[in-house]
């Protein structure tokens, strides 16, 4: 069987660090992907990082565990860029995602100017015949599922291997302003996959086909 992480050769440790650290000085440039003259060469950087992932089991892996700042992301809906500033996550402020695999919880954690929103969620390894069943959306007409490098569309992982490295999130609470609790509907779902992980750095790809670059901040969940 497959060790959850392995380890580089020193050429392939050289190549890793290399492009990480060119990933990392992009991102922090890009002002959290509000800059998108970036996106260009951070996609670049992000899938060929991607191709020197050793951790060929990360929802195994113990450094998969705690809390993680979003630093970068395709994802214009998670950055609020659509919202009334006074319901934007704060600049200031991390975007946090706090995963504990093996008990089957996450929690997506933003602070607006008005105050914390907070989103908890039971997450489940996938095999390849649940995908579509924690795919967000289905294929409207003139769009297939997508397994490229692109954002946007419908993605959905392939390969045998997805059970080790895919999670469905079933969304289960909103909190919001720290006050306001709805419940979320049975089709609140979604499918994450972790495509690199290593002890400060995870990559991951969303089923509507976004992007999202993650900073390991700590092991405890942010209250």
């Amino acid at each position: 069987s497959l060790r959850p992480c392995t380890h580089r050769a020193a050429g392939q440790q050289a190549d890793g660090a290399c492009i990480k650290e060119k990933l990392l000085a992009l991102v922090a440039s890009s002002n959290r992907a509000k800059d998108k003259s970036k996106d260009e060469a951070i996609i670049d950087a992000f899938q060929s990082l991607e191709q020197l992932n050793l951790c060929d089991a990360p929802l195994e892996s113990p450094l998969l565990k705690g809390e993680w700042e979003l630093i970068w992301t395709t994802s214009d809906s998670i950055l609020g860029l659509s919202r009334p500033w006074l319901f934007r996550p704060r600049s200031t402020k991390p975007i946090l995602q706090y995963l504990d695999p093996a008990n089957g919880f996450a929690r997506n954690l933003e602070y607006t100017p008005l105050g914390k929103n907070r989103v908890e969620a039971t997450i489940v390894p996938l095999n390849e015949n649940q995908l579509e069943d924690f795919a967000n959306r289905s294929p409207r007409k003139g769009l297939k599922y997508r397994n490229d490098g692109n954002p946007g569309g419908t993605y959905l992982p392939q390969g045998s291997d997805v059970n080790r490295n895919t999670v469905g999130v079933q969304f289960n609470k909103f909190v919001i302003l720290g006050l306001i609790r709805v419940k979320a509907p049975e089709k609140a779902r979604g499918i994450l996959q972790v495509t690199y992980l290593d002890d400060d750095l995870r990559l991951s790809r969303g089923d509507r086909g976004n992007l999202f670059v993650l900073r390991k901040v700590g092991d405890a969940m942010t209250k």
